[in-house]
């Protein structure tokens, strides 16, 4: 079984979820909060947040008020770690919107990923059909070689 999240199921999710991440003031939020803001199903959020680890970075710091984990874009914090090596994320601190470019990037990914995930499912869906062509393209060859071998044994009767 494939446990690989699905961009294309969720990507109406995802979509909203990089762009907050991406321009918000705040370096990373909580799943609750973001889905407040966002107007969305807080476990879709979650569920986003955690299967998604290329886009999204968990952090190992939770809220004081109800211990959630604080959350931001993977390349948000590659880019605020480069900027400043001694960062550490103690609390929740105001922060520059990601450049529109990067943004752009992240967008084509998903993006890219859905078109992958369309065409493997339409790859699919004609490979098995090839297949059961295959297969009664098979049975019709051996229907009718018994049938030339009965022919062949019947004229050979007296």
């Amino acid at each position: 079984m494939n446990d690989q999240p699905s961009y294309s199921k969720h990507q109406a999710t995802i979509v909203a979820l990089v762009t907050h991440l991406a321009l918000t003031k705040w370096k990373s939020r909580t799943p609750s909060r973001m889905a407040n803001s966002l107007g969305l199903e807080d476990q879709e959020v979650r569920l986003v947040l955690e299967k998604f680890k290329d886009l999204f970075r968990k952090s190992k710091r939770h809220d004081p008020n109800n211990n959630e984990p604080y959350y931001t874009l993977q390349a948000k914090y590659a880019i605020r770690s480069y900027q400043d090596p001694g960062f550490q994320e103690t609390q929740e601190i105001a922060s520059q919107p990601l450049d529109m470019k990067d943004t752009d990037i992240i967008l084509q990914h998903i993006k890219d990923a859905v078109d992958r995930e369309h065409k493997s499912k339409h790859q699919d869906s004609a490979n098995r059909t090839n297949l059961k062509t295959a297969w009664i393209g098979a049975a019709a060859i051996i229907v009718a070689a018994v049938i030339v071998a009965l022919i062949a044994y019947i004229s050979t009767l007296p």
